[in-house]
């Protein structure tokens, strides 16, 4: 026997099944995890995400989407643009320097995906941006397509060993957080930091400009932040870089940061030599905010220890 979880009826928790059968009796238990907000005063805001920051010419392109809360969506448009791209085809589709827009219909509870798959030719490569639109918000995320190997910001780069693992937190809505790069033992390996992730998403179309991130070192050194004395306050893309390097505690590290005054504020920071990993310390990290609502994500990547 089968039976799929109404999500409107289910809560999170632990759930037990029990079958009779004359005299006997089978109990088995399950869970259910549900991220989406079943009553709430926060405002309906859209979540996207694709699965990296950076692909090769021809691979997919994998997004993942839902509302915060459940609703139901009649349709999702997908546009996908280049930053330069000249008249090409991609599939069933033509896409110029206005990109191109797909329909797609999401789930009864409004979740969706949409899979694109980058031409091969060599005029696609730089700045892509993907973006969901609906009645009642627009998200629009950016990757970067190149036909080199990649240096792979997440889990590890690619002269790493493939072992490795990722720690994810997830809806942080707290103005203070600390990530601790400290190591683990997993499966009888060492498992040491190489990259750490975070994403601040703020939930009310307006706030952009009052919700920012302040990252700072364990010494107080402010790495990320609007403040004078931060060493990164805007956007670090520039023509021909996506990185700007930064010295700590005589270590050069890269940092990448999406910039301010954005729904979806990122920043990836690792170290600058390919076989270092993150020092064990403590990164502050501070969301500067009064009462807007906002949600905190962030992950770490370990390698194995050579």
């Amino acid at each position: 026997s089968s039976f799929s979880l109404p999500v409107t009826v289910f809560k999170e928790g632990n759930y037990k099944v029990t079958a009779n059968y004359l005299t006997y009796r089978a109990e088995t238990l399950f869970a259910v995890d549900n991220e989406f907000l079943i009553s709430s005063d926060e405002d309906l805001a859209l979540l996207v995400a694709i699965d990296k920051d950076e692909y090769l010419l021809g691979e997919t392109v994998h997004l993942t989407g839902r509302p915060n809360k459940i609703i139901y969506l009649d349709k999702v448009d997908i546009t996908v643009t280049h930053e330069n791209l000249a008249q090409i085809t991609c599939g069933s589709f033509v896409c110029g320097s206005s990109g191109f827009t797909e329909a797609i219909v999401p789930s009864v509870s409004g979740t969706f995906t949409y899979d694109f798959t980058i031409p091969t030719d060599e005029i696609v490569k730089g700045e892509w941006i993907v973006t969901a639109d609906t009645d009642f918000g627009t998200v629009s995320l950016t990757f970067d397509v190149t036909d080199k190997p990649i240096m792979i910001e997440t889990p590890a780069e690619a002269e790493l060993p493939v072992t490795r693992t990722t720690e994810k937190f997830n809806r942080i809505p707290d103005s203070m957080i600390q990530i601790n790069t400290t190591p683990i033992e997993l499966a009888g390996e060492e498992m040491l930091p190489r990259v750490i992730q975070g994403s601040l998403l703020t939930t009310t179309r307006g706030d952009e400009s009052n919700v920012n991130l302040r990252i700072t070192t364990e010494s107080g050194l402010c790495i990320i932040g609007q403040e004078i004395d931060c060493m990164i306050s805007e956007s670090t893309r520039v023509p021909g870089q996506i990185y700007e390097i930064v010295s700590i505690d005589d270590m050069n590290y890269k940092v990448r940061y999406s910039g301010p005054d954005v729904r979806l504020e990122k920043f990836t920071i690792l170290p600058e030599s390919n076989d270092a990993t993150l020092p064990e310390s403590t990164w502050n990290v501070e969301v500067i905010k009064e009462d807007q609502v906002s949600r905190f994500y962030y992950k770490i990547t370990r390698v194995t220890a050579e």
